[in-house]
């Protein structure tokens, strides 16, 4: 399967069979060293430890149960065979012969003491594992998130289940490749989208993110926040590995898409009406213009302005009138006044209302305020 499995299955039976023949050669090499051929019994004492291995294995592969029960099985055949005048702790000497017996079966038991550590080690480091894995799949499946490997080299990745379920399929059977990533994209975006993939795998890009539309397999569009990092490379620099993950966000373009057509509404609106909008920042002086009140006052999209500024639009005739204005309004007064102000030469009417916002403390710290052109409406009354 092209998906990963986050925790490992056993398959109980294959363990059975294991543990059978790991059983199996301690308690023959046991039999064969300490009683069961006379011959090789009494040759030198390092024979008895041959049984060592399969208790390594035993308390290596299984639970303390088994490597406690390897371990009985080992020390009643050494102590029944020398008790019997059998195998190489036998020497004529029941002192020394008892002396040796005892360090053997204090050893053995050591060693499966120590086994029965690393095993417990080992789950408590499987559980924590288990843990971890269960953490990242509740955040990934509350971020709408799923990872993917990448051999760069193949063009072969390795996906997570939630990869496969934002896009609508099974993860059994899920099987991702670069050319069917490809293949699910937009048309409107695979040509960008692979050009920023294969300048990040040419090292022409610092950083991989990229967002584009991967078609499910229920025939929806969705949108996909795209991050990854190559972490692996070849002798000669070239990448082999790329890790990263796949976010769904069409439920945040489809509110953007909401808010653009909102904004262009309210600009259409606006140019129609003649009525710009702004925002001034009363505690960085901070003046920030609707589209159509640049258009009304002349200036570029987007000019960096104070009010100052602004109030050097103002023809001069009126700027003390328009500036006396302004300084009641932040004593309380209501602002709404006609003025004139020059663009690029033709004077033009305009008429401006603002609110201030005050806060917890009674301080004045906005202004959201409007402009009017009026200036076709003067023209009627003269």
């Amino acid at each position: 399967f092209r998906t990963y499995q986050m925790t490992p299955k056993f398959h109980f039976p294959q363990i059975k069979l294991e543990f059978i023949l790991a059983m199996g050669g301690c308690v023959s090499l046991a039999w064969l060293v300490f009683g069961g051929i006379p011959a090789i019994g009494q040759l030198k004492l390092s024979l008895a430890f041959l049984v060592f291995p399969p208790l390594l294995w035993v308390g290596l592969r299984f639970n303390a149960l088994g490597a406690f029960t390897a371990v009985m099985a080992i020390t009643s055949m050494a102590v029944i065979g020398t008790a019997k005048g059998l195998g190489p702790f036998s020497r004529g000497n029941p002192q020394l012969d008892q002396l040796i017996l005892c360090i053997f079966v204090a050893t053995t038991t050591l060693i499966a003491f120590m086994m029965i550590g690393i095993q417990a080690s080992r789950r408590q480091a499987e559980k924590n594992l288990r843990d971890s894995e269960s953490r990242l799949r509740l955040a990934l499946m509350a971020a709408d998130q799923g990872l993917y490997d990448l051999n760069v080299q193949t063009g072969e990745a390795i996906v997570s289940p939630e990869y496969a379920r934002m896009l609508g399929y099974d993860p059994l059977s899920f099987i991702e490749t670069d050319a069917s990533w490809r293949d699910r994209m937009h048309p409107e975006d695979r040509e960008s989208v692979y050009q920023i993939y294969t300048d990040y795998i040419s090292g022409l890009r610092k950083d991989y993110q990229v967002e584009f539309r991967q078609l499910t397999r229920q025939g929806e569009w969705r949108w996909i926040l795209s991050l990854g990092k190559v972490v692996e490379w070849d002798r000669q620099g070239h990448p082999l590995r790329m890790l990263g993950t796949h976010t769904d966000i069409s439920e945040r373009k489809a509110k953007e898409l909401i808010l653009q057509q909102s904004e262009e509404a309210l600009l259409r609106a606006q140019a129609l009406a003649k009525l710009g909008s702004w925002h001034l920042n009363l505690e960085s002086n901070m003046l920030i213009w609707s589209k159509e009140t640049f258009q009304i006052f002349g200036i570029e999209d987007n000019t960096p302005l104070t009010y100052e500024g602004f109030l050097a639009c103002v023809v001069p005739e009126d700027r003390e009138r328009v500036d006396f204005a302004w300084q009641a309004a932040l004593t309380g007064a209501t602002y709404d006044i006609e003025h004139r102000i020059n663009v690029k030469g033709q004077i033009k009417w305009v008429r401006e209302r603002a609110e201030i916002t005050v806060n917890d403390t009674g301080r004045l710290v906005e202004v959201l305020g409007t402009v009017e052109d009026i200036s076709e409406h003067k023209r009627a009354e003269e």
